[in-house]
């Protein structure tokens, strides 16, 4: 229930304007849509130094902001929650403070009073009030999504789900051991193949607030065959004359790492492996490639911890339940993602939070509190569950052809997969104490690109962790590497020097990416390989 994800999206506003011809059809006034609904503005949304301006209480209001103004400062001081912004008006600056801290910013277009009305750029409120912003050119629509909005639908609906992730902490200490066993069997007689395989991993995992070390043993039994089987029957149609090259996924693997604030450092021979195989690599000699067996790889950019969710410029000690929730759906939303050109941009992510809670359903998540005050949570799920959540969207769909064509594909793909989960955890004080996962998964009749039934895969795993040492465990820096540690920059580095070094021992002229500079001779190269 960790998943914290955090996304902030702009966009500018460049809108063309120009002079009409009288045998042109005009342009359709400018419209502005909340969440899927369009507002009733007493004052139209304007171009002004080509940035869209659009009245600012009437649609502040409407997402929760009170607005209030003082007639003698022209000064205008807008809250929502614990986020505060000042600004006056015929001037840029603007003062915000709030959960996120005190900062001051500058508008690209200062605010104006216009038929007794305050506009402001579009831009500015969307950043103001995290609001997702689109633009559908041909119905000349500015379209907004605010998120708390799915954020109250999940409350209201999955009351359960949100109480239990109100009560685990986003940043604790303590002591986790994590085991994870997972059992797998193929079987294709149109192939002759019948594969068992499995995998077991230890973890051994210390959190110190925002320090983690963790110490990860995987053995895995098979997983080689089954990954070539896969791949020979997904890409080559089962021919086993073709070459498949696959990562020897059986050899026992040790993954260490520790992350702080700023850097992510990895150890593990096998990712190391995973990283020189690729070809920005390849022209590493092979007594570099072992030289690096030994050493840490560290990441030393916000990226390697935090990805592109923007979640380094946030308290996470201190969020709130609604912003991790909010965060949380806007990483939901990117699976499949939706253009934000399309007055049906809301609908369409609205389908997926529809879905979402309706598999988050009180009916599926229980939680109860024990006599010592710990919560026991519970969370069950099956292909019937999945179903429902997918039909609720596909009957939502408009066109009837479209929708029965919607209902065939989801009829065909359950009637191979066959799954069930349940998980169970114990929580106290912000701490999950234990929790345990039990699935079972089974795709039958498998068909692959050329619509061959290749086979049966079978899987069982279970996964359990138990917390110690709560609140007792320290992570010193000085338990951070120093000796033996390559970041990734210095990597890329001695990469690119060999490249360079390859091309120009074998007679061509590169540029400073190891590139090859003349196309002919490029030519000639691809022509050799």
């Amino acid at each position: 229930m960790k998943k914290l994800l955090c996304l902030f999206l702009t966009v500018l506003f460049v809108l063309p304007t120009g002079i009409y011809a009288n045998e042109e059809e005009p342009p359709k006034p400018i419209k502005v849509q909340l969440n899927g609904s369009y507002l009733e503005l007493d004052v139209q949304p304007t171009i002004i130094d080509d940035r869209l301006m659009i009245p600012f209480r009437s649609i502040a209001e409407k997402i929760g902001v009170s607005v209030d103004y003082n007639k003698d400062s022209r000064q205008v001081i807008a809250k929502k929650g614990k986020d505060t912004i000042t600004f006056t008006i015929n001037k840029k600056s603007v003062e915000v403070s709030g959960k996120n801290g005190a900062k001051t910013i500058d508008m690209e277009v200062a605010p104006v009073i216009y038929k007794d009305r305050t506009l402001v750029p579009l831009r500015f409120f969307a950043e103001s009030f995290d609001i997702e912003v689109g633009w559908d050119y041909s119905e000349n629509t500015a379209i907004l999504v605010d998120y708390s909005y799915f954020v109250n639908q999940i409350k209201e609906k999955d009351s359960n789900f949100y109480k239990a992730i109100s009560l685990e902490k986003v940043i604790s200490n303590a002591h986790y051991s994590t085991t994870f066993n997972e059992d797998i069997v193929a079987k294709s007689e149109v192939f002759g193949v019948n594969i068992h395989a499995g995998s077991n991993v230890d973890a051994d995992i210390k959190q110190d607030g925002k320090k983690i070390s963790a110490d990860v043993n995987i053995l895995n039994n098979g997983l080689y065959n089954l990954a070539t089987f896969y791949m020979q029957t997904q890409r080559y149609g089962g021919n086993e004359s073709d070459e498949v090259i696959t990562p020897d996924f059986d050899k026992p693997m040790n993954i260490k790492f520790m992350l702080n604030d700023e850097t992510l450092f990895v150890k593990s021979d096998f990712i190391l492996g995973m990283i020189l195989n690729s070809y920005n690599y390849s022209f590493l000699d092979k007594d570099y490639r072992e030289k690096l067996k030994s050493n840490w790889i560290k990441l030393s950019n916000d990226n390697a911890i935090y990805g592109n969710s923007g979640l380094e410029n946030l308290d996470l000690e201190n969020l709130d339940v609604d912003t991790r929730l909010e965060l949380a759906v806007k990483q939901l939303l990117q699976i499949g993602y939706e253009y934000k050109d399309s007055t049906n941009y809301f609908e369409n992510i609205n389908k997926k939070v529809t879905a979402f809670t309706e598999l988050l359903s009180n009916d599926n998540l229980v939680l109860n509190y024990n006599d010592d005050g710990s919560a026991h949570i519970t969370y069950k799920i099956d292909e019937k569950t999945i179903y429902n959540a997918i039909m609720k969207i596909v009957n939502s769909i408009d066109d009837e052809d479209e929708k029965e064509e919607a209902t065939k594909n989801v009829n065909q793909y359950l009637k191979v997969l066959h799954f069930n989960l349940a998980y169970d955890a114990n929580i106290k004080d912000g701490i999950v104490l234990d929790a345990a996962v039990d699935a079972t998964a089974k795709l039958d009749n498998i068909p692959n690109q050329y619509n061959m039934q290749i086979g049966t895969i079978e899987a069982k795993l279970n996964a359990k962790s138990v917390s110690s040492d709560i609140g007792k465990v320290t992570i010193a820096e000085s338990d951070f590497p120093s000796e033996n540690v390559i970041s990734q920059e210095q990597l890329d580095q001695e990469a690119l020097k060999a490249r360079v070094k390859h091309y120009t021992d074998l007679g061509y002229t590169v540029d400073e990416n190891g590139n090859i500079t003349d196309y002919d001779d490029y030519c000639e190269f691809l022509k050799e390989k």
